[in-house]
């Protein structure tokens, strides 16, 4: 639920600064999830399930900086994540 969250907010961001602090989160949340299956809190079933939304949302937000990126002009580049 956090990851569509996630997307949720990536897909209605207005900025790159927005994307940077969601980018942020989102692997956070990645490092959380490796480091409970390290320590087998979490199957690697579920972790794979995990894996296909996170997929989705690391996706969504490549796309969204390339448009955020030709909205503005002058703008941060996108390499900036």
């Amino acid at each position: 639920i956090q990851i569509l969250k996630l997307i949720e907010q990536i897909n209605t961001s207005t900025s790159l600064a927005e994307l940077e602090a969601i980018w942020a989160e989102l692997f956070g949340l990645f490092n959380k999830v490796v480091d409970d299956l390290d320590r087998d809190r979490i199957s690697a079933e579920s972790f794979q399930s995990f894996t296909f939304p996170w997929d989705v949302a690391f996706n969504s937000i490549r796309h969204r900086e390339v448009l955020l990126s030709n909205l503005s002009p002058g703008k941060e580049s996108e390499d900036s994540l």
